[in-house]
C-alpha cells in the first residue's frame, strides 16, 4: 500500500510559477475606497445591487 504524508500531499498540491504578482499596498486602499460605492438594497420582493454613480446617484440593477 502507498502511504503519502501530510507534508508530501501539500507539496504535490504547491506550484511555483515564476515572477512577482503581489500588488503594491496602494490597489488594496483603491480597492477598499471602491468597494463604499456598492450597496444591496432590500426590496419587498428580494433585493437588489446599487451603484453609487456620482455624490447624489445611484444606479440600481433589479432583476
Amino acid at each position: 500500500m502507498l502511504e503519502i504524508t501530510t507534508g508530501e500531499f501539500q507539496e504535490s498540491l504547491e506550484v511555483h510559477i515564476d515572477g512577482n504578482d503581489l500588488l503594491p499596498d496602494a490597489s488594496l486602499e483603491a480597492a477598499v475606497q471602491k468597494s463604499k460605492t456598492v450597496n444591496f438594497i432590500k426590496l419587498p420582493n428580494g433585493g437588489a445591487t446599487g451603484f453609487l454613480i456620482s455624490n447624489d446617484l445611484l444606479l440600481a440593477l433589479v432583476e
